[in-house]
């Protein structure tokens, strides 16, 4: 498998420009470095192209019924809202408006969610942020990423990023 470094991405994403048609790009955000690094990609590429950045976030509960005597449909509410919240304003940060986005919020497995939003939503991209220094086997394993890829109804990016290289948004 060939991995791009960082400086050679851009002159990739520049070759895609020139054969490729996007207008929608979604992505996966799980509040991490390496989706906001994700996230830089697809705002260069969304500007490029005038495409539509969808992001979206999971919420992934692997418990059964209550926790801590919160019933599951007010958990689901409370993480649904307030990762609403931060990706407005995580998105405000980094794009202030110059770049049209839609934010969505949706329960279940990760790499599950993202193919039915990809589908859903005819995006012609995923761009999806992962750790640089992971084997191949770890990789193809338990990856969100890696399922994204076998399953994806489009082309994905992956980014990757070398773990202390950036730090997670502050809100």
């Amino acid at each position: 498998m060939n991995r791009l470094e960082p400086s050679q991405l851009v002159s990739w994403e520049n070759r895609l420009a020139e054969s490729v048609s996007i207008q929608r790009i979604l992505v996966p955000v799980d509040f991490s470095a390496r989706s906001v690094e994700a996230l830089r990609h697809a705002s260069a590429l969304a500007k490029q192209f005038e495409a539509v950045i969808d992001v979206v976030h999971v919420v992934q509960l692997n418990i059964a019924g209550e926790e801590a005597g919160v019933p599951r449909a007010a958990l689901i509410r409370q993480l649904s809202d307030a990762a609403r919240q931060n990706l407005s304003k995580l998105i405000e940060i980094l794009w202030a408006g110059e770049i049209m986005a839609t934010v969505a919020i949706q329960e279940g497995r990760p790499a599950d969610v993202i193919v039915q939003e990809a589908r859903a939503r005819n995006s012609d991209l995923i761009i999806i942020g992962t750790h640089k220094k992971q084997g191949r086997l770890r990789l193809f394993r338990r990856n969100t990423a890696a399922r994204v890829i076998r399953r994806a109804p489009c082309p994905v990016l992956v980014v990757p990023i070398a773990t202390g290289e950036l730090s997670a948004p502050t809100f």
